[in-house]
């Protein structure tokens, strides 16, 4: 592919990835960060979406702070940058394939659990975290901390145990903090951005467009549509992690 091709391509795919955030309240990174390693780094292409994801989510937080259920959502976040940590620690010691398998295993059966809930009418809205989800929280952290990928435990946790304007509020906030909390990490550890500072504003703009697009489709689609667009979402790592890791 020529390079002049590249600069498109980023603005399309940010558009598109942040198009999904905006609707779903999670997902760029699964669109963004494999294509962008075809043609970068893979340090650069996380840290930049990284800062996609640490400035788009402020902008969703200030748009849900109002709906964000605060004596829930922290201690799952605080289980989660602590199980973050633990598996980094042990990332040197563990045979992370194996667990990646596993983890794309685990994700699927749930996947077609959540097809089969997703039929009954019956509403769900536990909004306490208690012991399973604290737990979750925990486990979610630890993959991600071994194997990059964090989201799919916890989206479906919250998934089967909320409905869908309450699930994307708290994960906008989760997700929103995880991302400062990995940029911080990132740039301790010495990690710059390397793109020219005119490219990522561009790619910032077209994020933008994008997830105000995304904030305005998700008041249009219903639970039975939201719960296929999370089930997509979810497949695509889980595939992944089970045939390509």
């Amino acid at each position: 592919m020529s390079p002049s091709w590249l600069i498109p391509l980023m603005l399309a795919t940010a558009f598109f990835a942040y198009l999904i955030k905006g609707v779903s309240g999670f997902g760029p990174a699964l669109f963004l960060i494999p294509l962008l390693s075809l043609f970068f780094p893979a340090s650069q292409a996380i840290l930049l979406s990284t800062f996609l994801d640490m400035c788009l989510g402020f902008i969703l937080f200030l748009m849900v702070r109002k709906r964000i259920d605060w004596k829930m959502i922290i201690p799952l976040t605080v289980l989660f940058f602590i199980g973050t940590t633990i598996g980094a620690r042990l990332l040197p010691l563990l045979a992370v394939d194996v667990l990646k398998k596993i983890i794309g295993v685990i994700v699927i059966v749930f996947l077609v659990l959540l097809q089969m809930e997703g039929k009954s009418s019956v509403a769900r809205e536990n909004k306490q975290a208690g012991l399973a989800g604290l737990t979750i929280a925990l486990l979610a952290g630890f993959t991600g901390g071994l194997t990059g990928i964090s989201g799919p435990l916890i989206v479906l946790y919250m998934k089967f145990r909320h409905t869908k304007v309450y699930f994307r509020d708290q994960l906008i906030f989760l997700f929103f903090a995880g991302a400062v909390w990995r940029f911080l990490v990132y740039s301790y550890s010495g990690l710059r951005l390397e793109f020219f500072p005119p490219i990522i504003a561009l790619t910032l703009g077209a994020a933008i467009i994008g997830m105000l697009i995304g904030n305005r489709l998700h008041w249009r689609i219903g639970e039975a549509q939201f719960n296929i667009l999370i089930s997509f979402l979810l497949l695509l790592p889980a595939v992944n992690l089970i045939f390509f890791s």
